[in-house]
């Protein structure tokens, strides 16, 4: 099953600022619900990543390459392949991430296009529910009372030294 996703979400620091951190594979992973880095080689990033499809729960282990970081264009792009770790299911997916300045000129507006198939057990559930699961990976309750999405500004703001707790996304 295909799935063409879009979404955007603000980070309270200056593009510049929030590029060099957007690229740290190890600080960002732990801001996505699930993601777990095993190894960094350069470009190269194997993991795994943990993600509930209805009443299914999986694990994906795989890996992520960065093939394009222009940080003139302030735009990055990562395919990633993985597989059911107690499964025959795949998936795969290309994602680019371009940085902009926000409304305010203080901030970054991050743009998000993702292009991903997915085989196996959670093809089963249609689209709606993995576009469900995609952008739930953002908004779902993670490790406690807070949602994922402000853990994830916690963490980016704290990886940046920064005070600010706010995420702003739209699909």
């Amino acid at each position: 099953m295909a799935i063409e996703l879009d979404h955007s979400f603000t980070v309270p620091v200056p593009p510049d600022q929030a590029w060099d951190v957007l690229l740290d594979v190890e600080t960002i992973a732990p801001c996505m619900p699930g993601a777990t880095v095993d190894e960094v080689d350069g470009d190269v990033v194997n993991g795994r990543i943990k993600v509930k499809v209805g009443p299914v729960s999986l694990t994906y282990k795989g890996t992520a390459k960065f093939t394009e970081r222009n940080p003139e264009t302030r735009v990055v792009v990562v395919e990633a392949a993985g597989k059911e770790t107690r499964g025959a299911g795949t998936a795969s997916a290309t994602v680019r991430a371009s940085l902009a300045p926000d409304a305010s000129g203080s901030g970054t507006e991050v743009t998000m296009h993702t292009s991903m198939n997915v085989t196996g057990r959670p093809a089963q559930f249609g689209r709606g529910v993995m576009v469900d699961v995609v952008f739930g990976w953002w908004t779902r309750p993670s490790r406690g009372s807070l949602s994922s999405a402000a853990a994830a500004a916690r963490k980016f703001a704290a990886a940046l030294n920064n005070g600010s707790n706010s995420l702003n996304m739209a699909v």
